[in-house]
């Protein structure tokens, strides 16, 4: 009796899935889809176009030790960390009128 009644609600839930697939304009068109592996997606695409324009030898991610070395941020940085300062009020505010201040977030 319990199987009878799960089967007939499974049949009715399944029914109605059908149908509300049917309803759906593009319904054909999604059944009749095939995978095409060999596509290329935008994100491939993209990832290709990146390497193509990367310099030989270099990549597009970070910095070189070379080009780190030579920011001046980076240098107020490590002295800021050597000098034992670098979490204080002080060291924020002298970051803040060299650096300048930060723009402000859009989204917030």
């Amino acid at each position: 009796m319990i199987r009878a009644a799960a089967a007939e609600r499974d049949a009715a839930r399944l029914k109605a899935l059908q149908e509300l697939a049917a309803s759906v304009p593009y319904a054909e068109a999604i059944a009749a889809i095939q995978a095409d592996p060999l596509k290329a997606t935008a994100a491939s695409e993209a990832s290709r176009f990146q390497e193509d324009c990367a310099p030989v030898g270099e990549s597009h991610y970070g910095f070189s030790d070379e080009k780190l070395f030579k920011d001046t941020r980076f240098k107020l940085g490590l002295a800021l960390r050597d000098a034992g300062v670098a979490h204080s009020a002080h060291a924020a505010k002298v970051v803040a009128q060299i650096i300048g201040p930060r723009d402000r977030n859009p989204l917030c």
